[in-house]
């Protein structure tokens, strides 16, 4: 799988679709390497899909490690599609209303770096080490996101139980066990694949 910033010289004849996030998609990246058929997204030659993770990544400026420092290496890449999962970092540090508008403003600012305008926000995860105080917030925030993301972003959740069962996470109780990324594999490739043949009708997974 190509890695961030390795082909960005190229031109744009393939469609580039960048992968955004705190650790779970530096962890994301290492998954798809480890097993051929999963690199790429499974996806043709036609598609080059690169994984910017960040660990500990968290919003706003005042903030530190920030997903917004890596920005410009987004926009080196040129993408059609971009696809964020970010958030969790920051419950308990920032508002529910704090952590939803740094997601708007983040994906309006990845829309004018997308070929196609596509930003594709993964919804936030809960994980069994969460505080007890944030699966709640984490239902607000989603729904929030869900209700005020407007086309050509796209906020996507996923249609598996991430919400339920230990077993799709490691025993530090955050972090995706294999299981879990294989589930969430199958998810970022169904959302990518949709958003790709929707803004690119000749598209063919």
């Amino acid at each position: 799988m190509a890695q961030a910033g390795e082909h960005a010289a190229e031109g744009c004849s393939r469609l580039r679709v960048v992968l955004l996030g705190h650790s779970y998609m530096s962890r994301f990246s290492d998954y798809m390497l480890t097993y051929e058929k999963l690199s790429n997204l499974g996806f043709p030659e036609t598609v080059e899909v690169s994984c910017i993770g960040v660990g500990e990544a968290t919003l706003g400026p005042q903030r530190n490690p920030n997903i917004d420092e890596h920005l410009t290496e987004v926009s080196r890449l040129q993408p059609y599609v971009i696809y964020l999962h970010t958030g969790e970092n920051d419950l308990g540090h920032m508002s529910e209303d704090q952590i939803v508008c740094e997601l708007l403003r983040l994906i309006q600012e990845l829309s004018s770096l997308s070929r196609s305008h596509a930003v594709i926000v993964g919804q936030l995860v809960y994980f069994p080490q969460i505080r007890p105080q944030h699966p709640d917030s984490v239902l607000r925030i989603n729904d929030a996101l869900r209700h005020q993301i407007q086309p050509p972003a796209i906020f996507w959740r996923h249609r598996f139980g991430f919400l339920h069962g230990s077993d799709y996470f490691l025993s530090d109780g955050v972090h995706l066990s294999d299981r879990g990324l294989h589930r969430y594999w199958k998810s970022v490739r169904t959302a990518v694949g949709r958003a790709l043949r929707h803004s690119h009708p000749s598209f063919r997974s």
